[in-house]
């Protein structure tokens, strides 16, 4: 079983085509990078993937199903949590490295 397959997928926000009619295979057993300059739907394609974003046309389907919120099967870690985008992560005082991990504003 392939674990994500784009077969003549089309993915639009709002009038804006993102991806046009593109078709892909990844291997349960396959490391893939997404490279590309901003803009160039690297985003749009993992939230397809992810089953926020829905193809305007053509078929996606993650571990032989079609993608689905929440699935427990798949994980995703943003670049960047927005909700957290203020924070860094530092050392605490009188702490260990291996165990000091704490967030700061």
């Amino acid at each position: 079983m392939n674990a994500v397959e784009f077969d003549h997928v089309t993915l639009r926000l709002s009038a804006r085509t993102v991806l046009s009619d593109i078709s892909l295979t990844f291997d349960a057993q396959e490391f893939v990078g997404v490279l590309g300059p901003n803009g160039a739907g690297k985003t749009t394609l993992m939230r397809a993937i992810l089953g926020l974003v829905a193809p305007a046309s053509g078929e996606i389907r993650v571990l032989g199903q079609p993608p689905a919120r929440s699935n427990a099967l798949v994980g995703y870690m943003p670049q960047q949590r927005s909700a957290l985008h203020n924070l860094r992560v530092r050392r605490g005082r009188g702490t260990r490295p291996a165990t000091g991990i704490a967030l700061a504003e």
